[in-house]
């Protein structure tokens, strides 16, 4: 029985047990897939058998492409034009590469990928993002040469990482933003520090929702890095809009657009609580939906509160990234992207407990590959809820103790 406790607290036995698990399941993915051929169920990883291939690009490089893309009424209407500018001026540029009338003729931008330019870029940028991905990981991910090879390179063959290629969806390179921001915000080596500083503000002019991150800088008190952080973001989110038809008027737009979005996407799709519990049985409906949103809510609130009191760096990390992932409306599956900051953090933490046996095992039900969409999402599903039950156990005992100590101080100075 001690030996077996002695194993549980090694920290090599949870890297070998996270490689091991990745790997073998990419690699029988990958065997079926090829033993089955064409209508191989492996190829159910990715959205209806790869019909709608790199979609999540594609469609935003049609929206873009007139430089208008706050008033674009294409497929699915002025809610699905909700991203920064950022996105659509990188996007905009994919389209000079392709003569779009035909598309825009059609409304139809999922056949793009069918334009050998555009493919071969496309193909580019993303094999630049994996291995923008690989080395991230190698470097934040510490142990010897051969544990961070083998750790970024389970990763980077992943279940999210694949379904994120998949959709085509620029969340693998703005999670390397957020990856390199939390390993690196407190870092003494000043221009490690200033780069962690602009990746934040990248991340946020990319996606938005990373910006809750920005909240350490003020549980660390670092009020100088905070307020350059904010100038960096206004830059990297407000300059982009002056390339588009109407330039900052297009501020008001962004932000009715976002108010569409929250609409035309519902909560009971993706990663938040209430489509988790869906899996379990909760009916839908407007009012389930409106417990459920309160709760994630007041859950959130709390988490967020209670960095100020958490000394715990991991603690802090895991509650801010999944309240990046539940308290958004709409959370697509490749948003558990964001928890790599805090998976990194979990190998290489050498302090380990029994709850960390659970953690271990969410996170394999995430990264793990899986053969249909519905063992992946049931698994997200799954791992969503145990994680946040951990923050909340965390954060309850982390808080209990910081009330302790105080009451202790003052006592002890009485």
């Amino acid at each position: 029985m001690e030996k077996v406790k002695s194993i549980l607290k090694n920290k090599k036995f949870y890297e070998v047990a996270f490689v091991s698990t990745v790997l073998v399941s990419f690699l029988i993915w990958i065997t079926r897939l090829f033993i089955g051929g064409a209508e191989s169920s492996q190829w159910k990883l990715f959205f209806d058998g790869v019909t709608d291939f790199l979609a999540d690009t594609l469609n935003v490089i049609g929206y873009s492409g007139e430089r208008d893309v706050y008033n674009n009424t294409y497929f699915p209407g002025l809610g699905g034009k909700a991203y920064p500018p950022l996105t659509y001026f990188v996007t905009y540029l994919l389209s000079r590469l392709v003569d779009m009338q035909p598309y825009y003729d059609y409304q139809l931008f999922k056949g793009l990928y069918i334009e050998p330019k555009l493919l071969i870029i496309l193909i580019i940028g993303f094999a630049i993002s994996l291995i923008v991905l690989f080395e991230t990981v190698r470097e934040v991910k510490d142990g010897n040469k051969l544990t961070k090879l083998l750790i970024a390179l389970a990763v980077v063959l992943s279940q999210p990482v694949l379904f994120s290629i998949e959709r085509g969806n620029s969340i693998i390179i703005t999670s390397c933003f957020v990856l390199f921001y939390l390993f690196n915000y407190d870092s003494e080596n000043k221009y490690l520090k200033e780069l962690a500083l602009v990746s934040l503000a990248i991340a946020t002019a990319l996606k938005m929702t990373p910006v809750f991150l920005g909240v350490l800088l003020l549980y660390n008190k670092q009020w100088k890095d905070a307020l350059r952080t904010v100038i960096y973001g206004a830059i990297f989110f407000f300059v982009p809009f002056l390339f588009f038809k109407g330039g900052f008027g297009n501020v008001p737009l962004l932000v009715r657009n976002t108010m569409l979005h929250l609409k035309l996407y519902e909560s009971w799709n993706g990663c938040t609580l209430y489509a988790c519990l869906i899996q379990y049985g909760l009916p839908y409906s407007d009012e389930c939906e409106m417990i459920v949103s309160s709760i994630t809510n007041l859950i959130c609130i709390l988490l967020l509160c209670a960095g100020f009191v958490i000394k715990n760096k991991r603690i802090i990390a895991l509650n801010l990234l999944m309240i990046i992932i539940i308290m958004p409306s709409h959370s697509e599956y490749y948003n558990v992207l964001y928890l790599l900051p805090a998976i990194i953090m979990f190998l290489n933490d050498d302090d380990k407990k029994i709850l960390d046996i659970i953690e271990l095992l969410a996170y394999l039900s995430i990264m793990m590959v899986f053969y249909s969409q519905h063992d992946m999402f049931w698994n997200y599903h799954l791992a969503i809820m145990v994680l946040v039950i951990i923050c909340i156990i965390r954060t309850t005992k982390e808080v209990k103790g910081y009330l302790k100590n105080n009451k202790q101080t003052k006592v002890t100075e009485e």
